[in-house]
């Protein structure tokens, strides 16, 4: 446990800070805020591989029903385990659905960070030329 006042060593309690608080004076160091960029990204790029794998999986599951009229008929009359097994198929894609909305997110939110870092190395480029 650190210390209080004490930000640790990313600067927090584990969570990322909103994206105001970024800036010079929030307490973090440039290599600290460089960092947490980079973990942004890698989160928003690993949830994109989740999103995948679980859309890939409900793709599986649903290729795997049987869903002619007579099949679904015959299901319906007698165990109705298809129903069931389409609304956990929902679910994934519901799942899917908030790991990509999730992962936009934390694309959207690292996009003016990136540019503005960008702009930073023009500028000192330009100073440096």
């Amino acid at each position: 446990m650190h210390a209080e006042g004490d930000r640790g060593e990313l600067g927090g309690t584990g969570s990322s800070p909103p994206a105001g608080d970024e800036g010079p004076g929030c307490g973090l160091t440039a290599e600290q805020r460089d960092l947490l960029r980079a973990a942004r990204d890698w989160q928003a790029a690993s949830m994109s591989i989740l999103t995948g794998r679980v859309l890939d999986r409900a793709a599986g599951m649903l290729d795997r029903l049987d869903l002619e009229p007579t099949a679904v008929r015959a299901d319906l009359a007698d165990g109705r385990v298809l129903p069931s097994r389409l609304y956990a198929i929902a679910e994934l894609l519901d799942h899917a659905a908030d790991l990509a909305s999730e992962s936009a997110g934390l694309v959207h939110d690292n996009e003016r960070r990136w540019r503005v870092v960008h702009r930073q190395i023009v500028q000192t480029l330009e100073g440096a030329g």
